[in-house]
């Protein structure tokens, strides 16, 4: 660099420091100008301590609402419990559950039960195969037959122990044994009541009545009168002569007497 160029960039500097030291006194008369600072606070504001004291307030309330609930939570689940025992005692016991109970119980019980259990298979057993009509086997077979059966899956077990066939165990399943014996005892009682009609419609029994308004009628049946030849009490008698396999009661007799004699 020659002498006048190191003499312009002399110049140039010298000019550069001059502004920036008149920017700087510039800027601090503008700083003295200004208003001081305010001072700052050694401790918390007061909203910060307001806001903290709220703050506390809540989390003790809602830490006593927790614990209530968790009281009355644990209060909850022991009232249920004591109903839902409460509840399994008042059911009755199924089959399985009995089993799971003797199973528990002593041995002596455990014995006297599995011997009743045994003796009684063996029972049913000899009765089944020493009847003799079809009729008595069906009977035997709705005794056991239904659908708890069904439920444990011990048709098998029942169709070994005892021999009743798969065909009649099934039919049996679905055809109760009341049904049977109403019919039974349904066709004995019109049996009888139609004896005992023919028996006072007889013409040494009653007379029947010749005019054409002696007429007696009950719901749509209308029937001719007829009058008896002798008392009740001495038709009863000839009656259970007559019939002694099917003698029955005085009031029954009665009874059954029908409504134009």
């Amino acid at each position: 660099m020659t002498e006048r160029e190191k003499r312009s960039q002399r110049k140039r500097w010298r000019t550069y420091k001059a502004e920036q030291k008149r920017k700087r006194s510039m800027v601090e008369s503008l700083l003295n100008m200004s208003p001081p600072a305010t001072p700052s606070m050694s401790g918390p504001s007061r909203q910060r301590l307001h806001g903290e004291a709220i703050r506390r307030i809540n989390k003790r309330a809602m830490t006593k609402r927790i614990k209530d609930l968790e009281e009355q939570l644990v209060r909850t689940k022991l009232q249920s419990e004591k109903y839902r025992k409460r509840w399994e005692r008042s059911r009755p016991l199924t089959p399985r559950k009995k089993t799971m109970k003797l199973l528990r119980d002593s041995f002596g019980s455990a014995k006297s039960k599995l011997l009743f259990h045994v003796a009684l298979v063996e029972q049913i057993r000899h009765k089944y195969r020493k009847a003799k009509t079809e009729r008595m086997r069906n009977i035997y077979a709705r005794m056991i037959a239904g659908k708890l059966l069904q439920k444990y899956k011990i048709s098998k077990f029942v169709q070994t122990e005892i021999g009743i066939g798969t065909k009649r165990l099934t039919s049996a399943t679905h055809k109760p044994l009341q049904m049977m014996i109403q019919r039974q005892y349904f066709s004995k009682r019109y049996r009888l009541k139609k004896l005992i009609i023919d028996f006072f419609c007889r013409d040494d029994v009653s007379r029947m009545l010749s005019g054409k308004k002696e007429t007696v009628k009950k719901g749509k049946t209308k029937k001719q009168k007829r009058v008896l030849m002798e008392s009740l009490i001495a038709l009863y008698s000839r009656f259970c002569t007559e019939f002694p396999s099917d003698a029955i009661s005085y009031p029954l007799f009665c009874k059954m007497r029908p409504f134009w004699v």
